[in-house]
């Protein structure tokens, strides 16, 4: 694994979110963040690993580890 597909802590916490069926609102207020850092965020997730929804996330996750 790269630096450039390596996922920061908090990338993977909300794609670890994501995985568990939250909304970007639901992992906006649980991480105290705003929706449109989450929706950053998971921009980048998608271009590290490579998918392009979030339904490819799960699998996408699963390789990574």
């Amino acid at each position: 694994m790269t630096d450039e597909t390596r996922l920061t802590p908090h990338q993977e916490r909300i794609a670890e979110l994501v995985v568990a069926g939250r909304t970007n609102r639901e992992i906006a207020q649980r991480l105290s963040v705003s929706i449109r850092a989450v929706e950053l965020h998971m921009t980048n997730i998608y271009r590290r690993l490579g998918i392009q929804r979030r339904a490819q996330l799960h699998g996408a996750l699963r390789q990574y580890a």
